[in-house]
């Protein structure tokens, strides 16, 4: 799993959950290059992207995981989905500050599955 995530303590506690849920292994990316990175890898198979990355934004890592067919969803400390968000209007937004079933919710609409 990515998560994308320009705030140590935040990341640290996605991590902390989604190792908790099984995942066996979590990369954390602080920007878009560094998410840009795991993706060319070829390893991810969901990511959590935070929509917004300091003076950055996750829309163009968005893009490219739409394209590859990669599911990802969205966290966000902001209110109501505003800007490239509308534009992906069938993924998952966590709005911060989430919990693990939250999280656990969240995933399992980004694979498809039902909660």
């Amino acid at each position: 799993m990515l998560v994308v995530e320009d705030n140590m303590l935040i990341s640290m506690d996605i991590e902390s959950i989604l190792l908790d849920l099984g995942a066996d292994h979590v990369a954390i990316a602080k920007s878009v290059a560094e998410a840009e990175e795991e993706i060319a890898a070829g390893k991810v198979k969901l990511a959590i992207l935070d929509v917004s990355l300091g003076s950055e934004t996750s829309e163009g890592l968005a893009d490219t995981l739409a394209a590859a067919g990669t599911p990802f969803l969205f966290s966000t400390g902001y209110g109501e989905a505003t800007g490239f968000l509308t534009r992906f209007s069938d993924v998952p937004v966590l709005r911060k500050p989430f919990n693990s079933r939250q999280l656990q919710d969240a995933i399992g609409k980004a694979l498809g599955s039902k909660p």
